[in-house]
């Protein structure tokens, strides 16, 4: 036998009500996560000034590392005449393109030895050159000229291969040199022709 089917009507209407959306509340944050995301974020902000000091201060001490060793390493001023008679450069330690703190450093310690032993060579070498000429009376003002502009490009060539703003600066400086020098030769060899006339 069939089974009587259940009214659908009495199912419907029963008891029972919908949910109601304003009974349950879920809660968008959370004041524990919330302070241990700012704890966090506290911390990652004092490791990373720590970092930076740290840096800074290893970077420091690559620099002075790297300019006593550039300054303690500098071509010598036999290696300086050496190499300008020969007209090439001198052998630098350091490098001064380089990423590193310590080989830039390195480079410009050696430079600033390097910019004073070109200046003694060439005053040296100058001062023979009037030595000499003040020894011979034969020589000329113009040969003396000729043997100052001679020795001035020599040392100056020499150190432009090395670094060219230290050649201009040395240029300068022998010319100024040169001038005061050759002017004093001329005096003292324009007295000596006329004692000798």
């Amino acid at each position: 036998m069939a089974r009587p089917a259940l009214p659908r009507a009495s199912f419907l209407t029963s008891g029972v009500a919908p949910a109601s959306g304003g009974g349950v509340t879920v809660p968008l944050s959370n004041p524990a996560l919330e302070m241990e995301a700012r704890s966090y974020n506290s911390l990652a902000q004092r490791l990373n000034a720590f970092s930076q000091q740290a840096f800074g201060v290893a970077e420091q001490r690559a620099k002075t590392a790297g300019e006593v060793y550039g300054i303690e390493n500098a071509p010598t001023l036999e290696q300086v005449e050496s190499a300008a008679q020969l007209g090439q450069p001198v052998e630098m330690p350091g490098d001064a393109t380089s990423e590193r703190v310590f080989d830039q450093a390195a480079y410009a310690g050696s430079m600033a030895v390097v910019e004073s032993r070109y200046a003694t060579a060439a005053q040296r070498a100058m001062t023979d050159i009037f030595a000499a000429a003040d020894a011979d009376a034969t020589i000329t003002p113009q040969e003396v000229q000729m043997q100052m502009q001679a020795a001035v490009t020599e040392y100056t060539k020499s150190l432009g291969m090395v670094d060219a703003a230290s050649a201009a600066k040395l240029t300068n400086k022998l010319g100024i040199m040169a001038n005061s020098k050759y002017v004093d030769f001329s005096r003292s060899y324009a007295n000596r022709m006329k004692k000798q006339m």
